[in-house]
């Protein structure tokens, strides 16, 4: 038995259709969900919007272009900086479905985005903050996963160490 979902957008109540997420219907009624263009932003330090949308778009057709052209002929592998003061754990999610619709066995390395050079008010992200990344983008559909941590990297796939049997 399905349950009806509707949620309040203006002012409005609106029923979700079955089977459709939450997100796509907010962006059937024109919602944008995704802050890449703002995330972009903070990360590469570009203050244009304009600029950074076409940067942004530019960097997403490239790699597909890549991918989809010269996989077979030559590594390809997309890195992902991640802070939790720069990107939301939602975002990347929504990068790993747009990379999982490119390709799903494209290698992906999450950078653990650290204070260096201008960015010394930042904080390294914990070897868990890294490890729910790894998992996020794993369950999206992403084959090859690697996530740099203070400890070295997690995967592509995180061994068990429990013990035989268990």
């Amino acid at each position: 038995m399905s349950k009806e979902v509707w949620i309040e957008l203006n002012g409005e109540k609106v029923k979700i259709p079955e089977k459709i997420t939450v997100k796509d219907a907010l962006e059937m009624h024109g919602y944008r969900i995704s802050r890449y263009p703002e995330t972009f932003m903070r990360i590469t330090a570009i203050q244009d919007r304009a600029l950074a949308e076409k940067c942004l778009k530019t960097a997403w057709d490239a790699a597909k272009y890549l991918i989809e052209r010269y996989k077979d002929r030559v590594f390809i592998g997309i890195g992902i900086p991640y802070n939790e003061r720069l990107i939301s754990l939602q975002e990347i999610a929504l990068i790993g479905e747009k990379l999982y619709e490119i390709d799903p066995e494209i290698q992906v390395c999450v950078l653990d985005y650290r204070p260096e050079f201008k960015r010394l008010d930042l904080i390294r992200p914990t070897y868990d903050e890294m490890l729910r990344v790894h998992k996020i983008l794993r369950e999206k559909g992403l084959k090859t996963v690697i996530c740099q941590t203070e400890r070295g990297h997690i995967g592509p796939e995180i061994p068990d160490h429990r013990p035989s049997g268990a």
